[in-house]
């Protein structure tokens, strides 16, 4: 993307799933200049690790916290600690 030209320069927003070795990617071509955000049906993956009861509960509440205009609460909510530096 870079060689075709992509411009960078007020930033980027990047979603991708929970791979750890993209994540790293993204970092070490794009430095600070990516936000890097977990796509949301990827985070939802994790229900099918829970009980049927469990996954409602937990969808409704990762639901209720996408929705939150305030970044602190909705990471409170999710369990997320925010952009790493």
């Amino acid at each position: 993307m870079v060689e075709r030209g992509l411009n960078t320069d007020t930033g980027l927003l990047v979603i991708i799933d929970g791979s750890k070795a993209l994540h790293r990617a993204v970092e070490d071509v794009f430095g600070n200049k990516a936000l890097i955000q977990r796509c949301r049906v990827h985070k939802k993956n994790v229900l099918d690790h829970l009980s049927q009861k469990e996954q409602s509960r937990v969808s409704m509440e990762l639901d209720k916290a996408w929705r939150e205009r305030d970044v602190q609460l909705a990471q409170k909510k999710t369990g997320e600690s925010g952009p790493k530096s």
